[in-house]
């Protein structure tokens, strides 16, 4: 282990919580300064795939089972067609974020990292590696870490975000009570968005709708699932709505100085896929491993190689979600090669590289995809 160093955490969710309490287990002197003030929430689908749900274990985190439900596969739905897959490598969970949030919080009291809510940033000195706060604070520290979310402060305040997107996609959630009909992850699928329904407790599912196009209310896009609508029934909502956008992120630059953006604040694509919260604990462990080597420098090598192939299979799905036909067809051909969905999804969770896929399983699809064989 490399000497102690002092690191400052900006952002209270799930990936600055996790960098806190990697960095605290590496034996680092960790502060972090949140805007927000607990429960912090966020509008996001609520699932982490099996190998987020090892990183979290592996921190130590006790998860409230009011606010958990294991999930074991994923399936897709669009009108009568069905294509389902089960996870041969652990499980998923869906989890409330203000559980998930809460729960790491704790987790990093536990080990001693110095937690300041409700302080918002308003300067940021990359080279000092100095942030000021709107109370007149100053935080100092040998590295910073900017998790800040979709939206980051500190990327805006060192002049780093990118240009905005020319096709731009936006969320939005809300969750009710209601007993989950199953264990696996939902996507509704339809020609102008994609409903995604995550078993997020005991009595809870969140409800997550993503869409190209601004101006979108939470009733009117359920109206476009009508079997998940009659599913939910007049089941009580528990939350309000809350939504984002737009979705995609390409800052000009993830390292500034003493400044590493992680997370969401260094970029983000979309969430079609769910692998946001994994690859988000991977970029802050990857980061970490970069302070104890004393090569922070390679930080933006390596978190390209860490979202190339995520990005890769968002890029495939927006592909299909463009064309409804061209998805139909996919769906058809999944739901007679569940093997294939199986391995698709190691790919999304980082335990199977593209290159690993079977030939004869990829001909197999494209054979059924081109000539529409379900």
């Amino acid at each position: 282990m490399s000497a102690s160093r002092s690191l400052l955490v900006v952002g209270g969710g799930p990936v600055g919580l996790a960098a806190a309490i990697l960095g605290r287990m590496d034996g680092h002197e960790v502060t972090l300064i949140e805007r927000g003030r607990p429960p912090v929430d966020k509008p996001c689908g609520e699932g982490l795939m099996p190998s987020g749900v090892l990183r979290l274990q592996a921190m130590g985190v006790t998860l409230d089972p009011e606010g958990l439900h294991p999930f074991m596969g994923v399936r897709y739905i669009d009108g009568e067609r069905e294509a389902g897959a089960r996870f041969t490598f652990g499980e998923g969970y869906g989890c409330r974020r203000t559980y998930l949030q809460a729960a790491m919080a704790r987790r990093a009291e536990e080990l001693g990292v110095a937690l300041h809510f409700g302080q918002e940033v308003v300067a940021v000195d990359a080279d000092q590696g100095e942030v000021r706060t709107a109370d007149g604070q100053t935080f100092r520290a040998e590295l910073v870490l900017a998790a800040d979310g979709l939206r980051s402060t500190v990327r805006k305040l060192l002049q780093l975000d990118g240009p905005p997107p020319s096709r731009p996609r936006f969320g939005m959630r809300q969750h009710y009570t209601i007993k989950p009909w199953t264990d696996e992850v939902e996507v509704y699928w339809s020609d102008t968005a994609e409903a995604y329904v995550t078993p997020v407790g005991p009595n809870r599912v969140g409800v997550a709708f993503l869409w190209s196009g601004d101006g979108e209310r939470f009733p009117g896009l359920l109206s476009r699932f009508p079997a998940l609508q009659e599913r939910l029934g007049d089941a009580p909502i528990e939350s309000q709505v809350r939504g984002t956008g737009p979705l995609q992120v390409r800052p000009k630059a993830v390292l500034k100085g003493k400044v590493a953006l992680i997370g969401d604040a260094a970029g983000y694509f979309d969430a079609i896929t769910g692998e946001g919260l994994t690859l988000g604990f991977a970029q802050a462990a990857t980061v970490l491993k970069h302070v104890e080597e004393g090569r922070l420098q390679d930080w933006p090598k390596s978190h390209r190689g860490l979202v190339i192939e995520p990005y890769l299979m968002i890029h495939l799905l927006l592909f299909i979600e463009r064309y409804p036909p061209l998805r139909r067809r996919v769906i058809a051909a999944l739901s007679k090669d569940p093997e294939l969905f199986e391995q698709l999804l190691q790919i999304n969770d980082g335990l199977l590289r593209p290159h690993e896929l079977p030939p004869k399983a990829i001909l197999r699809l494209v054979w059924r995809v081109l000539w529409g064989v379900g």
